[in-house]
């Protein structure tokens, strides 16, 4: 029986249980934690509580959030900036019936989804 923290990443966003893994955090701490699409930074909206089985495999919370992570997430809202500038540019120069709603990058750059 897994120990887990309720985690969302976006202020109005779902709530994901992840394995503490032996971690010491309180509700309203940031986190990070390894998601399907690389390392992310999220806020710790359930505090530590144990559940019987999950349904999925659970993914990790890996550490808690350092000021070098908050700088890190900083940097890549401009990175984001920069690549839906680019997205849309292409969207128009192609003719495309689309529209881009929104770009995240991980915490790590290993993924910019649009």
């Amino acid at each position: 029986m897994p120990d887990v923290l309720g985690i969302r990443f976006k202020c109005c966003g779902k709530i994901y249980d992840f394995e503490i893994n032996g971690l010491e955090t309180k509700e309203g701490d940031h986190v990070i934690v390894e998601s399907d699409f690389g390392l992310s930074l999220g806020k710790v909206i359930k505090g530590r509580r144990t559940i019987e089985k999950s349904e999925r495999e659970l993914k990790q919370v890996v550490r808690n959030a350092t000021e070098e992570d908050f700088r890190t997430r900083d940097e890549n809202k401009l990175l984001e900036k920069e690549a839906r500038e680019f997205c849309v540019e292409r969207i128009l120069a192609r003719g495309l019936p689309m529209k881009l709603v929104a770009t995240e990058t991980t915490l790590d750059k290993k993924r910019i989804v649009f």
